[in-house]
């Protein structure tokens, strides 16, 4: 048994697909043809790709926050990589005020604005992300207000 003929010649029939797609039978398949539908993914695959793409939002907050991991304390960088995880980098980046705020220092005002949009008639209301992930966001909140390192 050659393992990494057996390897190579099944990536080449099934040919690599980095997003999911119906396969001819119509299964949710991905990768290198696994069928999600039928095997779907271990826990040990998941958490594979869990630290990848904490490590991602980890390098998305290195761009915007440059020496972040230096300057923030624990609970403040943990609660940024875990909204930064949870949205993605282009949705993150629409918390501008909340951006500006962090950058400026101002940890209570940034804190603020991952809960609280201001309307027109200066009232507040919820975010969009504090209506869709509720406890998660208040905590992302608390952790922020954590700050840098003095």
């Amino acid at each position: 048994m050659n393992w990494d003929d057996i390897v190579s010649t099944i990536k080449r029939h099934e040919g690599y697909r980095r997003h999911p797609y119906r396969d001819t039978e119509g299964k949710l398949t991905v990768g290198y043809g696994r069928n999600l539908d039928s095997k779907g993914i271990t826990e040990e695959e998941a958490h594979y790709l869990l630290i990848n793409d904490i490590k991602n939002a980890m390098d998305d907050l290195e761009i915007l926050f440059p020496g972040i991991t230096d300057m923030a304390t624990d609970e403040c960088y943990t609660a940024l990589v875990d909204m930064m995880f949870n949205l993605g980098f282009s949705k993150f980046i629409t918390f501008r005020n909340m951006i500006d705020a962090i950058k400026k220092r101002d940890f209570e005002r940034a804190s603020e604005e991952v809960l609280w949009n201001k309307r027109p008639d200066g009232k507040k209301e919820m975010t969009k992300y504090y209506r869709q992930v509720g406890k998660r966001a208040k905590e992302i909140a608390e952790g922020i207000k954590k700050g840098f390192r003095r």
